[in-house]
């Protein structure tokens, strides 16, 4: 509610006064308290500051005068005039005005009236403009929507002749009394030129949809009384508001809460459309609640979403009596006897007496800080505000001395004695390096590092690494047991104290608390159990270390193990079969299954999850770890309950894995980049050929720059655990897309799946006739192998497309396998071999083609001499016009551009300070180019073009783009940089390091560039 003006009263100044003492105390106590936000402390100090202090929460004396008094006034004119005479009185007020403290005060929350006529204003428009606050005007309305006909009457005769006065006037009335639609026109009709008053009064009082043109409401009142004066009219505006992009979240919600209100067809199936969308799940499940026989009408068609049918399964079970609800109800087999379950399901280990505790001795010694070799002198040890003199740090310290600036670089004299009580968890380290306060003060520094680090890890984590204490050992074993985020650093802490650092965890986890010796006893499990063994020994209890170590993985939870959430019923979620496919899961047997993927970690899953997975039917695994995300889905996602979304990796197969990366896919360009990389990682801990395959696709192609590399990250540690490069995984991984398998049986006749041309699947008939569709169906047997063979000739186009990419990359940057390498992961993979045979190779420098028997086969035919790497030839480093014969006579049309592709030479940084067109750097990107970091406002002024073991090069333009501008009408761009990054000169990178056939391409892209 904004502040109104009246006249002071004596009751007025008895408040004031009461006010005025409780804010000198309130700046008494900020002047007092160190930790007082230094803005906080200026405006006190200099109140004329205060309206610049944000977040400032003094107000100045002279705004004592604003009181909050709301509807109070105005029923207080209604009370001495009668309604009509206030209203009245509120539309004359629309010409009045007066300046309090230097702010011009509107209407009727004046405290004086001055008039002012259309004649005697300086600026008429001004002056019209005059009525900013809208609650007087909207108590009236509300006043005069109860009204008895009486009163009503005699409000409109009262300001019918106000139509003649000023437009702010005119507007006023018709907002007062909007069934007067002829007022409403007439003003909708004769908007004053360059009349720069609000128009909101009058947009509220339309009555039609054309009328309202391009406004848009932001707010619950005006999308109710849209609704209210337009009916089914208002529905597609309040859709576009909902969707309108600079709306904030509040005013989405508010939108959400009209349309889950209308009982529409148009609006529940618009609000279905979007269950995708942030908030919008939820506003779907209550106006299917409010609304069932439309919901399940609308819902039932769309049931192959899977988000959808998760809802229409749920709705038929909140609503077993609606006609039809019963078809979509979830069977039930029968559920599996206790002696049929694994132990784990019927007797989860946080049911059970905890295991066996033991006197620990604790190691001698209290806090030390330990440095590895010139870490501290050259590492740092950097102090950038060593410029101020005494007098200025000690002024510093006088206005404010609880900022970091002082700590990393005051004097030491005055620093040292302050550390122990600083809050250094609520300063702000922009700019400044609190490594410095630790290399200077060393164990004096723990104290405040302790409490950052605990407070904002992202800040003080890695601040902890040189000291060694009790409570560091403490929270690193509580980041290594629990923090997917934090882990590292907390390994490398273990692995930089060795023993000691293990001795400092072992009392607790042998010994401590249930909840403590939990979190400590997972902790070092994930260290080498014979560090354990040492630190054991080193304490002089090796006998318990070694009961411990000899404990069941199982035994292994949390300190405080998780509960299922409020908004998950086990009810709605499909059945989880046993092995033998006949019997389901009882309910608490889900309710523990739910509680072990709630407490396990994204890559480091509840070892109880394998014992479940080799118990149970995958199927039904992945069904249920779907409805589960779906069930997170339409509760909106809740931030602390995402390990619904992991069970996606843990028992996904890979119909899952694909419907997990078209929205991984999806999600970075609907606002949600961090839900799209965490859907990366699931796709990578699913571990399968086919997930792999999708995540490597992601990694070369997405649109989105950060998604590509994250998805890079993670198909890099995969590839590190299988020891292998991530190319090298990759040609592994490929698909096959069931060339050479089985063959496609239709009607009879046994069709071999081919690679066709162009490049696409075909089936052949075995009396050779090659067909790309099969003849329609007759029956729902034939119907199902027309639906599937179709479905996987429309998967094998981005498939053969990403492999073809794939391939032309490997000779962009000239990639090369060994003999034994080419044969097995290219020649030999039935689609690669395929592609490999229609291209030209290159072994050793001869160039080459696979025959018929996977040999490579020189010009004449015949076995080119051993070697040791092969690679793809290209015409810059090799000649190729030799082979145009053997394409020729075979008909091969290659899957790239080899033969005929033309080679560059020159020196690419001739390119800089050209001037090129925007479109052209767009095009870059079909070319391999990434965006580089996009700044503020979504501007963008670096490409990089990734070129593998090479390195990367980076061309800045300015001025730069816009992401959301077209590019055909953004401003020519002039290359101010080209430069390469190699691993052969981390420094400077020479183009000379790049291979001749690397060096054409870059050259080939920057042609483009008109």
């Amino acid at each position: 509610m904004r502040p109104l003006l009246r006249p002071i009263t004596d009751a007025d100044r008895e408040q004031l006064a009461v006010r005025r003492r409780a804010r000198a105390a309130e700046c008494e106590a900020i002047l007092t308290n160190p930790g007082s936000d230094p803005r906080l402390v200026r405006a006190v100090r200099d109140p004329s500051t205060s309206i610049e202090a944000e977040g400032a929460r003094l107000a100045l004396e002279r705004a004592t005068l604003w009181l909050p008094v709301g509807s109070a006034l105005i029923d207080s004119y209604v009370q001495r005039l009668g309604l009509p005479l206030a209203a009245a009185a509120c539309v004359e007020s629309a010409s009045v005005a007066t300046v309090v403290g230097g702010i011009q005060v509107p209407g009727i929350v004046a405290t004086a009236f001055v008039r002012h006529t259309e004649q005697s204003m300086t600026d008429p428009d001004a002056a019209q403009a005059q009525l900013t606050y809208d609650e007087v005007p909207d108590h009236l309305r509300r006043l005069l929507a109860t009204a008895d006909d009486a009163t009503y009457a005699a409000t409109v005769t009262l300001l019918e002749p106000f139509r003649r006065g000023l437009y702010a006037q005119r507007i006023i009335t018709s907002y007062l009394l909007p069934d007067r639609r002829d007022w409403v026109a007439a003003d909708f009709a004769k908007v004053p030129s360059g009349y720069r008053g609000s128009l909101r009064l009058l947009q509220l009082s339309a009555y039609e949809a054309d009328q309202l043109g391009d406004w848009t409401a932001r707010n619950l009142d005006e999308f109710v009384t849209t609704w209210d004066s337009l009916g089914e009219q208002a529905i597609p505006l309040l859709l576009r508001w909902f969707s309108w992009p600079s709306n904030d979240r509040e005013t989405r919600l508010d939108a959400i809460d009209v349309l889950k209100r209308i009982p529409s067809d148009v609006t529940f199936g618009a609000l279905l459309a979007r269950i995708h969308q942030s908030d919008v799940p939820s506003a779907v499940v209550a106006a299917a609640d409010r609304f069932p026989s439309r919901a399940l009408r609308l819902i039932a068609p769309l049931r192959n979403d899977l988000l959808v049918a998760e809802l229409l399964a749920r709705h038929g079970r909140a609503h077993p009596d609606l006609p039809g609800a019963s078809d979509f109800a979830v069977e039930r087999p029968p559920v599996a006897a206790n002696d049929q379950l694994p132990l784990l399901l019927t007797s989860p280990p946080w049911t059970r007496p905890g295991p066996e505790r033991f006197e620990v001795p604790s190691p001698d010694g209290g806090p030390s800080i330990h440095w590895q070799a010139n870490e501290r002198n050259e590492i740092w040890s950097w102090d950038r505000w060593g410029v101020y003199t005494e007098r200025d740090w000690e002024e510093f310290l006088r206005k404010d001395g609880s900022v970091a600036r002082f700590f990393v670089g005051g004097p030491e004299h005055l620093v040292r004695p302050r550390l122990a009580s600083w809050p250094a968890e609520n300063a702000s380290f922009y700019l400044e390096n609190p490594r410095v306060i630790v290399a200077k003060y060393e164990l004096d520094a723990l104290p405040p590092m302790l409490r950052l680090a605990q407070r904002k890890p992202i800040v003080g984590a890695h601040l902890l690494l040189p000291f060694r204490s009790t409570e560091v050992a403490a929270l690193m074993a509580s980041w290594l047991a629990s923090s997917r985020q934090f882990r590292p650093i907390a390994q490398q802490w273990f692995d930089r104290h060795g023993v000691d650092g293990v001795t400092l965890v072992l009392p607790t986890a042998l010994g401590g608390q249930p909840a403590e010796s939990r979190v400590a006893a997972t902790a070092l499990a994930r260290l080498d159990p014979n560090l354990v063994r040492a630190a054991g020994d080193a304490l002089g209890c090796a006998a318990a270390v070694e009961a411990f170590l000899a404990r069941d993985p199982l035994d292994l939870i949390p300190g405080k193990v998780p509960t299922v959430p409020s908004w998950l019923d086990l009810d709605d979620l499909p059945p989880v079969l046993l092995r033998d496919g006949e019997h389901a899961l009882p309910t608490n047997a889900v309710d523990a299954l739910c509680r072990m993927i709630a407490m396990s970690q994204l890559d480091s899953p509840y070892e109880g999850l394998r014992v479940v997975a080799d118990a149970c039917d995958k199927a039904s695994l992945a069904a249920f770890a779907w409805s589960l995300y779906c069930s997170w889905q339409l509760a909106e996602r809740p931030s602390k309950d995402a390990w619904a979304m992991n069970a996606l990796g843990y028992f996904g197969d890979d119909a899952t894995a694909d419907r997990l990366a078209v929205l991984v896919r999806a999600w970075p360009h609907e606002g949600a980049a961090a839900r799209a990389k965490r859907g990366a990682d699931l796709l990578g801990i699913m571990r399968s050929d086919h997930a792999l395959q999708l995540l490597g696709a992601i990694a070369r192609n997405a649109k989105s720059t950060p998604l590509r590399v994250h998805a890079g990250e993670a198909l890099d540690r995969v590839s590190v655990e299988r020891g292998l490069l991530p190319e090298q995984l990759e040609d592994l991984v490929a698909p096959d897309l069931g060339l050479g398998g089985d063959p496609v049986t239709y009607r009879g006749i046994d069709y071999v799946v081919e690679l066709g041309e162009p490049l696409s699947l075909v089936l052949r008939a075995p009396d050779g006739t090659v067909t790309a569709k099969l003849a329609p169906p007759v029956d729902d047997d034939e119907q199902a192998v027309v639906t599937a063979w179709n479905r996987r000739r429309k998967q094998a186009k981005a498939v053969l497309a990403d492999q073809v990419r794939r391939l032309e990359e490997a000779m962009i940057v000239q990639r090369r396998w060994t003999p034994d390498e080419f044969a097995d992961s290219i020649v030999g993979h039935p689609l690669l071999g395929q592609l490999a045979r229609r291209l030209v190779w290159s072994l050793d420098g001869t160039t080459a083609v696979v025959d018929g028997l996977g040999d490579l086969v020189g010009p004449e035919g015949g076995l080119v001499p051993p070697g040791q790497w092969v690679s793809l030839a290209h015409p810059a480093a090799s000649h190729l016009s030799t082979w145009s014969g053997w394409r020729a006579s075979r008909g091969i049309d290659q899957p790239f551009a080899q033969l005929d592709r033309e080679a560059h030479d020159g020196d690419p940084s001739l390119h800089w300070n050209r001037t090129v067109s925007a479109a052209s750097l767009y095009g870059l990107i079909r070319r391999g180019w990434h965006w580089g970091p996009t700044g503020h406002g979504g501007s963008r002024s670096h490409l990089l073009r990734p070129l593998g073991g090479a390195g990367a090069v980076l061309l800045t333009f300015e001025p730069g783009l816009y992401a959301a501008q077209n590019p055909a009408k953004e401003p020519a761009q002039t290359i101010v940089s080209l430069s390469l990054e190699s691993p052969e000169h981390p420094g400077v990178g020479v183009f000379g390091d790049l291979h001749r056939v690397t060096r054409s391409e870059l050259l080939a892209d920057l042609a483009t560039l008109t």
